[in-house]
């Protein structure tokens, strides 16, 4: 396919053209050489690849079994739940209207995101109150308002 289609190129080329057509074939045979060349080229390293997979699958290497990660990581599951309807998120809004499932690509679940943040805002109320630091002034007048700093 690509000897033809490279035949009815310079078919093309020398009709459309003014130049000399012994250049234009000259030219031709010269980047289908490249071509070929690069070719070939691909086609030995990728040989040279398998021989080095070939040659590694031989080699015998244990398979080690995997030894789980063992911690006392708390995950606050007991401390919340999902809203059974589901959250009205303005970042996941386009991520739900996704029909095809292209913004879902690797694995994507919004579910994960909105566990992800009801389990860092749970985490994050259970924090200890921090000891010893000065606690700010309180910046309220008589009223309740703010009192804007002076500059």
């Amino acid at each position: 396919m690509e000897k033809e289609q490279h035949q009815r190129e310079l078919i093309d080329k020398l009709e459309t053209s003014d130049k000399n057509p012994f250049e234009l074939v000259a030219k031709s045979k010269a980047s289908a050489l490249k071509k070929a060349n690069a070719r070939a080229a691909s086609t030995a390293t990728i040989q040279s690849s398998a021989k080095l997979l070939r040659s590694r699958a031989i080699i015998d290497i244990p398979d080690v079994p995997h030894v789980p990660y063992n911690d006392n990581w708390y995950t606050y599951d007991d401390k919340f739940q999902f809203k059974p309807g589901g959250y009205h998120d303005f970042f996941s809004e386009a991520v739900r209207r996704d029909r095809e499932g292209i913004m879902r690509g690797g694995g994507y679940a919004i579910e994960e995101a909105w566990g992800r943040a009801l389990r860092f805002a749970v985490a994050d109320l259970e924090l200890e109150p921090l000891i010893g630091l000065p606690q700010p002034s309180s910046q309220l007048d008589a009223s309740g308002d703010v009192v804007m700093a002076n500059a």
